[in-house]
């Protein structure tokens, strides 16, 4: 039988999970609390293992769905999926096995943003120079930051920061563990990628015609100036090769990192695509924002490109830069094959929305799991529930892409951080 030992814990179990059952006058029978009052939940001789119950376990891996099935972590990974059997439980032994039954609830993998909105972490770009490839969006990042904490309670585990589009060259985005604190173990990759910005967003702050009395009025004015501030960026990484300010785009350039590029419209999604080609570009870029990508999908796919979607709209005609949208953009790119996200919060959402669009089931979750991890280059980790990924695991209280469904639960690395307070269905 599980030990329920009453434990003080000031500063986390680093890979365990903590998690009280509160049995009584609580209607939904189960209570997911803070870590730092919390009672033990592993069998005896099992420290820092659990295993959990769920009436459908959605695993975007081979298995596909498992319903009813189990998942048990150890260390902060996920050690096995399946059955009974697969999770070393004998059949009809499981009360007292130290199994956390969560009854109706379903299991899906943390949720991943390739594109989290920047705004709301810190400043977003160093507006005194319009081309920044050494900046990097981890030294600006407040991980203790309001922002990350909403994104955790939406089950988002995992996000990348894109540096501001003020610039034309943006610098590194890095990607983050929705911790809520900054130790080393929220920052996951400080270099993601390096973000370039093909839109009308580096112009905007700029004045033309004016006396230049201050630093901030810079290059470029227009789109011309973005574009041929973009070559002369890439025409200087390579006639100065041993110039450190550019070796971000060497690297870029020559496939050694993900290449970000921000573009909106079917004419900056087509320049991006164009000037990539030009300078011989040795990997597929990662489009972000693609709201006309409609318009393009036979230039992207000739280019091996993936789009990283910022946040559907669906209360309006025209998006950013006056995009003229198409709600089922999703659909449209997944009949294409063209890899794409879902990104800029909210995740469960947008997939129910696209899902009611037009996309499947299967890819509406995989667009806010498995595909940008494997965007971001995380993909033997994380967007997926199977042995050897991080514990990362959204608790809901029904099918991911019912609208009454809720979360009820966050597990990250394998425990629940002090910011978690919900509640768990048991039927």
């Amino acid at each position: 039988m599980i030990s329920f030992k009453d434990r003080l814990d000031p500063g986390g179990w680093a890979g365990s999970i903590r998690v009280i059952v509160a049995w009584g006058a609580v209607t939904w029978g189960m209570v997911l609390v803070p870590s730092h009052a919390s009672v033990s939940l592993q069998p005896e001789g099992a420290e820092g293992q659990v295993i959990l119950k769920a009436a459908q376990i959605h695993t975007l891996a081979a298995q596909g769905s498992i319903e009813p099935g189990f998942v048990k972590i150890e260390g902060g990974r996920i050690v096995a999926v399946g059955d009974a059997d697969a999770v070393g439980l004998k059949q009809g032994t499981t009360d007292d096995a130290g199994v956390i039954d969560l009854g109706g609830a379903h299991l899906i993998p943390g949720l991943v943003d390739a594109a989290a909105l920047f705004e709301s972490l810190g400043p977003d770009a160093e507006v005194t120079s319009e081309v920044t490839p050494t900046w990097t969006a981890a030294d600006s990042v407040n991980r203790r930051a309001r922002a990350l904490r909403e994104a955790f309670d939406q089950g988002i585990t995992t996000l990348a920061v894109l540096p501001g589009s003020d610039n034309v060259v943006g610098g590194w985005a890095a990607v983050f563990k929705t911790t809520g604190d900054q130790t080393p173990a929220s920052l996951v990759e400080p270099r993601a990628g390096l973000t370039v910005t093909l839109a009308s967003d580096p112009a905007r702050r700029n004045r033309s015609g004016t006396r230049p009395d201050s630093i901030y009025v810079r290059l470029p004015t227009n789109r011309m100036g973005v574009v041929w501030l973009l070559r002369r960026a890439f025409q200087q990484a390579e006639e100065e090769p041993d110039n450190p300010e550019f070796q971000p785009i060497r690297q870029a350039l020559k496939g050694n990192t993900r290449l970000m590029v921000r573009a909106r419209t079917a004419f900056d999604l087509e320049a991006a695509l164009r000037v990539l080609e030009e300078f011989h570009a040795q990997a597929p870029p990662i489009l972000v924002g693609g709201q006309e990508a409609y318009n393009v999908i036979d230039q992207i796919k000739r280019a091996g490109a993936s789009v990283a979607l910022e946040r559907l709209r669906t209360n309006a005609v025209y998006g950013p830069e006056a995009t003229e949208l198409v709600w089922n953009l999703p659909g449209i790119l997944a009949k294409a094959g063209i890899p794409f996200a879902l990104t800029g919060g909210d995740l469960l959402e947008q997939a129910r929305f696209a899902h009611r669009f037009g996309l499947g089931e299967v890819e509406a979750l995989a667009a806010i799991t498995r595909v940008p991890a494997g965007l971001l280059g995380l993909s033997e980790r994380l967007g997926a529930i199977a042995p050897g990924y991080d514990a990362d695991l959204v608790v809901l209280d029904g099918p991911p892409l019912q609208w009454s469904t809720n979360v009820r639960g966050v597990i990250l690395n394998g425990r629940l951080p002090q910011s978690l307070h919900r509640n768990t269905r048991k039927d």
